[in-house]
């Protein structure tokens, strides 16, 4: 499915019109509806705006998790990472990795 489908899906999963994708995602409508009516490519900048109106990440538009499914224990941690700095999320997997190690050691 190529991002145009997967955008659309979404907007009509929410039920939001273009003029609505294009206000959460602080975007001109006639951006929107040149993306969708006459095949204009995405940008980068465009794509990561839209996924922020849509309160998703660029890889949940670009990868998604159809294929994956997740606990709410899992989701709650992925949400809860995306949020931490790069130094933070660096001892966080220390501290991950100890407690891994710490596990294979009693067994």
């Amino acid at each position: 499915m190529d991002v145009r489908a997967k955008l659309l899906r979404l907007i009509h999963e929410k039920n939001w019109s273009y003029y609505r994708l294009a206000k959460e995602s602080n975007m001109s409508w006639s951006t929107i509806r040149n993306m969708f009516e006459r095949g204009t490519e995405p940008t980068l900048p465009t794509l990561e705006a839209l996924c922020e109106g849509l309160g998703i990440t660029l890889a949940d538009l670009l990868v998604g998790y159809s294929s994956v499914s997740l606990t709410d224990d899992q989701k709650e941690l992925l949400e809860n990472w995306e949020k931490l700095e790069a130094e933070d999320r660096q001892l966080f997997m220390e501290l991950l990795r100890s407690f891994n190690r710490k596990h294979w050691q009693c067994k």
